[in-house]
Order: structure tokens, then C-alpha cells, then sequence
């Protein structure tokens, strides 16, 4: 064999070694669990962020232009009322509180 070729070789033999210093080091530098724990609760807190300001705006957002902010009982639950104010006076009609009591009733009200 000739030096030359025996420098090559020596040469990629510190090569070798190198890079098994390498790797060995950073295998010592290898997180903990406590690295990892960390890094998985800023994962979790960066996804958080956005459903924490979804619900914040959400809750002081104020209703559109126009729009219902109550609930409002169906017309016919209204007339039934009426008509249970007319008979705390005396002045009712049994027969209209029932049909209105009914109409409310299918129409989602509480008479």
C-alpha cells in the first residue's frame, strides 16, 4: 500500500471518530422530561389563545342593528294574556281563554 493511501485511510478513521463524538454528545444533550413537558404546555397555551378570544368576543359583542335581544311569547300566548287580565276583572269568556290556551300551547308559548 502506499502512504498516500494509508493517509486517506487514518484520515477517514478521524473522520469516524469525530462524528461519534459527536453523536455522543448530543445524545447528553437530549432533553429531559421537564424540557418536554414545557415545551408541550406552550404547545397547548398557543392553541388556547384563539378559543380564549373567541369566547371573549363572543361574550361583549353586542346584537345587530335591529336584531331581538329578547325573547318575545307568541301572539296568541298574548292574547290569552289579555284575556286572563280581562277575567281578573269578571269579564271573560271561559271558551276564548281555552282556545287561546291551546293555540299558545301549540305555538311553543307557556300559558
Amino acid at each position: 500500500m502506499s502512504e498516500n493511501h494509508i493517509e486517506h485511510l487514518e484520515e477517514g478513521v478521524r473522520d469516524i471518530k469525530a462524528a461519534l463524538a459527536r453523536l455522543e454528545a448530543q445524545l447528553k444533550k437530549k432533553p429531559g422530561r421537564p424540557v418536554i413537558w414545557t415545551a408541550l404546555g406552550l404547545l397547548v397555551g398557543i392553541q388556547a389563545i384563539p378559543a380564549v378570544t373567541f369566547a371573549l368576543i363572543a361574550a361583549f359583542s353586542h346584537p345587530a342593528h335591529g336584531a331581538e335581544t329578547q325573547y318575545q311569547e307568541p301572539y296568541s300566548c298574548r292574547l290569552l294574556y289579555d284575556e286572563q287580565r280581562k277575567c281578573a276583572f269578571g269579564s271573560c269568556d271561559r271558551r276564548t281563554v281555552e282556545r287561546l290556551r291551546n293555540e299558545c300551547l301549540r305555538d311553543g308559548g307557556r300559558p
